[in-house]
């Protein structure tokens, strides 16, 4: 590979707004939370909205409400709530904005390999695909903010390691502080996903040591993380939820994610049957992928080879679902690399190539946005949630949240599937643990009963066919006020 030196300054200001309003066009028809979609028919993103939503009215994090995630990603989400109360739009646009810093670093780290812009830009067109893939990807969730600080920790690493200039000791430490920095960003949206970008850290501390910098650039490394998390330890001392927070989503959630794989339906206690072809597509792609470009490699060759291999491991760890393997996608850059490698040097580069490349480059990213948006919007065509779709979940969905709209500011719980009927109301938390979730302990669903019990919630939402959880909302004095067939829910109000 070229080890011509690009320059690292931020793209004009035109770059910029091509950059945003490409990411926009793709997240616009395609992203559950934008312009073109209703709220509902989502899964995780209700949870980080609703969280989100309760911290910024003044519930107190992993107190007042509580789930296996970290307060950075509630943060992102309430800022989305705040910008828009009774929609997603809100966080669309901050999803617009990592997924353009997102493409911004794919593109640098492409442009390292690939020294013709044309080639890169063009290459970095076709990773939208990889990032959106309809078989692993349908809504915006924590693994899509974490992907942003995984892409810009990828660089950093290729940048050390295959980059022309010998970083100095002030870039290097930069560096690392960047590294520790994303690495406590990651830690605060989804854990699990933090120790697949330790694994790009390591190198780079690797790297280090050949420099005898190791343990100075692990404390820059520190340094970096603790400029993320002081905010967060300095907010929850303050209100006196940093006990509950270390327990609640460090401690507690290894109880449940251990609780939720013992059974027969993983693979040696990690992987789901259901995933299984998905794994398998997805680590020949990308392990033909990284092999291709590894020819190219004149130094620290199979680095990209042993960091794909350890994350696609750590990704199998409880992947109940196909997003899990989202988390490989940056991977897929190589392969572009290595393809467009291949082309670049069975063609010779004259003016007339060049200029053939120039004239097609749009019509091909233009193909390619049609295509991943296509393929999205068919995929996904069944959920019943588009704006243009005329369905009886859409009706339902309307008549369900027209009901709860009535209250000011309502409270609910959720004993069904979570879905974002409490978003047209501006409806809070409940209790502690508001929805049930996969490998729910024991005492998490007493609470949400017991709170019933009280009378806490305003409304109850149930699964249309659970009759236990009828019987006992009915021994609790709620009623069944709104049904939806087609969505498989019944709701609930206080008497």
């Amino acid at each position: 590979m070229s080890d011509k030196p690009s320059k690292s300054t931020l793209p004009p200001i035109a770059e910029i707004i091509k950059g945003m309003l490409f990411t926009a066009i793709i997240l616009f028809f395609i992203s559950p939370d934008s312009y073109t979609h209703l709220p509902f028919g989502r899964g995780d993103s209700a949870w980080f909205f609703l969280s989100g939503k309760a911290w910024m009215n003044g519930m107190t994090p992993y107190v007042d409400f509580s789930d296996s995630k970290g307060p950075l990603l509630w943060l992102i989400y309430g800022i989305g709530y705040l910008i828009s109360p009774r929609s997603y739009h809100g966080v669309f646009w901050i999803s617009v904005l990592f997924y353009y810093v997102t493409f911004l670093f794919t593109y640098k780290t492409i442009k390292l390999f690939l020294t013709k812009k044309y080639w890169a830009l063009g290459a970095t067109a076709i990773m939208p695909l990889a990032y959106f893939n309809p078989l692993l990807h349908y809504e915006i969730r924590a693994e899509d903010f974490c992907l942003t600080f995984m892409v810009i920790s990828l660089f950093l690493l290729c940048k050390t390691l295959y980059g022309r200039e010998i970083p100095d000791v002030q870039i290097l430490s930069r560096r690392s502080f960047t590294m520790g920095a994303c690495f406590m960003a990651i830690l605060l949206i989804k854990f699990n996903i933090a120790a697949m970008q330790a694994v790009l850290s390591l190198f780079l501390l690797i790297y280090s040591i050949r420099y005898i910098r190791f343990a100075r650039e692990m404390v820059w490394m520190a340094m970096g993380a603790a400029v993320i998390a002081a905010p967060f330890i300095v907010y929850f001392a303050a209100v006196g939820n940093l006990k509950s927070f270390i327990n609640e989503y460090f401690l507690l959630t290894f109880q449940t994610t251990d609780h939720w794989t013992d059974t027969s339906h993983f693979i040696f206690g990690y992987m789901s049957l259901n995933t299984l072809p998905v794994a398998i597509t997805v680590f020949v792609v990308t392990l033909s992928g990284v092999l291709m470009a590894v020819r190219y490699l004149s130094r620290w060759r199979y680095i990209p080879l042993i960091a794909f291999l350890i994350i696609f491991t750590l990704s199998l760890q409880n992947a109940t679902c196909t997003y899990y393997f989202c988390n490989v996608a940056p991977f897929l850059l190589f392969l572009v690399i290595g393809v467009v490698l291949f082309i670049d040097r069975q063609t010779r580069d004259t003016y007339k190539v060049r200029r053939i490349i120039s004239v097609l480059r749009p019509v091909i990213i233009l193909m390619i946005l049609v295509l991943c948006v296509y393929a999205n919007i068919e995929a996904t065509d069944k959920v019943g949630n588009i704006r243009w779709q005329d369905n009886s979940k859409k009706e339902e969905y309307k008549n369900i949240t027209s009901e709860m709209t009535k209250k000011k500011k309502p409270t609910i719980v959720y004993f069904s599937f979570l879905d974002a009927y409490d978003v047209p109301c501006d409806a809070l938390p409940g209790c502690k643990y508001f929805a049930r979730q996969d490998g729910e302990l024991p005492e998490m669903l007493e609470e949400a009963r017991e709170a019933c019990r009280n009378g806490q919630p305003d409304f109850v939402m149930a699964k249309a066919d659970d009759n236990d959880t009828h019987h006992f909302l009915l021994s609790c004095q709620y009623k069944p006020i709104k049904e939806g067939r087609h969505l498989g829910v019944r709701l609930y109000a206080k008497q």
